[in-house]
C-alpha cells in the first residue's frame, strides 16, 4: 500500500450518503486509495450486528453509550461512557461481539509493555469492562448478549468466513427465542 499523503474530505452531500467512517485519501502517487476495508463498517463486527438487526427486523443502535456504564477514571478524574457494540431500545437487549482479543492475549491490541491509567494493560483492562457490561446491564434491565468469534466459521486468524447462511442460522439460534416469544422483557437473565 502506498504511503497516505493528505486527507480528502468528500462534500457534504457525499458524506451523508457513505460511512463516516469511509475515507478517501490521496496516496503520494496522487490517486485515491479507498481505505474502507480497514473501517468498521467492513468490519467483521459490523457484519454480524447486520445479521442480528435481519433477526430481529429492526436497525440497532450503534455504539450506544448509557450513564450508568462508566469506565475507571481518566487523567482529569472524569469516567468515559463505555460503548455497547449494538443495542434494540424496544426489547432492551444489548448485543457485544467478541472479537480474538476479548478471549486471548493479542499484542497488538493489548499493548502489555503500555499501562492504562488505570494501571494495567489495555487487555486485563478489556476483560474488566467485559466484565463490567456483563453485571452493569443486567442490573439496569438490560439482556446482554454476546456472540463470539468462535461461534461462526472463522479461519485460523479468527476472522469470519462470512457463510451468510450458516452464521444466519448461529445468530438465529441464538436470538431467535427472544425475536419468537414476542415478550422481549420477559426473558430471563
Amino acid at each position: 500500500m502506498c504511503p497516505v499523503k493528505n486527507s480528502i474530505r468528500k462534500p457534504s452531500s457525499d458524506r451523508n450518503s457513505e460511512s463516516a467512517n469511509s475515507v478517501q485519501r490521496r496516496s503520494t502517487t496522487g490517486g485515491l486509495a479507498n481505505i474502507e476495508a480497514m473501517s468498521r463498517v467492513a468490519s467483521d463486527e459490523a457484519y454480524v450486528l447486520a445479521i442480528c438487526d435481519e433477526v430481529f427486523g429492526e436497525i440497532s443502535e450503534k455504539q450506544k453509550r448509557f450513564e450508568f456504564l462508566r469506565g475507571d477514571p481518566g487523567k482529569n478524574g472524569a469516567r468515559r461512557k463505555l460503548p455497547i457494540d449494538a443495542y434494540y431500545s424496544g426489547l432492551s437487549i444489548a448485543i457485544e461481539y467478541r472479537e480474538q482479543q476479548h478471549a486471548k492475549a493479542v499484542a497488538h491490541f493489548d499493548k502489555p509493555n503500555r499501562l492504562t491509567i488505570s494501571g494495567v494493560h489495555r487487555g486485563e483492562q478489556r476483560r474488566l469492562y467485559d466484565l463490567r457490561r456483563r453485571d452493569v446491564l443486567p442490573a439496569n434491565g438490560i439482556r446482554l448478549i454476546e456472540i463470539d468469534c468462535t461461534d461462526l466459521a472463522h479461519n485460523n486468524r479468527h476472522r469470519l468466513v462470512r457463510d451468510r447462511v450458516r452464521d444466519r442460522q448461529v445468530i438465529e439460534g441464538m436470538l431467535g427465542p427472544l425475536r419468537i416469544a414476542g415478550n422481549y422483557h420477559a426473558a430471563s437473565f
